[in-house]
């Protein structure tokens, strides 16, 4: 199965078939690789570009499917499921790799910012944590866990495939969320 060649929104030619990425100069601004907090903040501000491109893609992909179901033998509605389908897989893809690309620039702006590193906690033996338990909860920090599906989902990501949608990083502490089973109806019949 080929990618479906997303066209730049710069130049207009289709993107590389590998990379899904334009290699015209102008498609993404160059950034001085001598600084690495402007770095990690451009693939950052990327990696949520390329989050809202999922969400919209699978709203479309969603919307594509409703209007298939309501007419299964439209092969034009078929075909247009099929387009949105691979096209919301495609920025997922994407959005993954920049997500990790993203946590790598982070990572090395933060190495190499000259701010003093922090005592390290001992653990409940006594002995400082080790570094590979610290850089494993790291790679963890830019995923979270589908409370509906169990499915690892990227931290830019607001929704999972299975339809569940996460509450977004910057919504309060003190608010209260409500599950599934609080909201449904009494078995008496209406709400109060």
């Amino acid at each position: 199965m080929h990618p479906i060649p997303v066209p730049c929104p710069v130049c207009g030619a289709a993107a590389d078939s590998a990379t899904g990425r334009c290699l015209c100069p102008d498609a993404r601004p160059a950034v001085d690789s001598g600084s690495p907090h402007l770095l990690a903040k451009a693939e950052s501000l990327f990696e949520s570009y390329l989050a809202a491109r999922v969400v919209h893609a699978r709203r479309r992909a969603r919307e594509a499917k409703v209007a298939f179901l309501r007419e299964p033998r439209n092969r034009e509605k078929g075909e247009a499921l099929r387009h949105a389908d691979r096209e919301a897989a495609l920025l997922e893809m994407q959005l993954v790799e920049q997500t990790r690309k993203a946590q790598q620039a982070r990572d090395a702006a933060r190495n190499l910012s000259p701010t003093p590193a922090a005592p390290s906690a001992p653990t409940a033996s006594g002995s400082p944590p080790s570094p590979s338990a610290s850089s494993a909860n790291r790679a963890d920090a830019g995923h979270r866990e589908c409370p509906r599906c169990a499915a690892r989902v990227p931290g830019a990501v607001a929704e999972c495939r299975c339809g569940y949608e996460f509450a977004p990083a910057d919504a309060g502490a003190g608010q209260v969320l409500l599950s599934e089973g609080d909201l449904r109806v009494p078995r008496g019949g209406r709400a109060k």
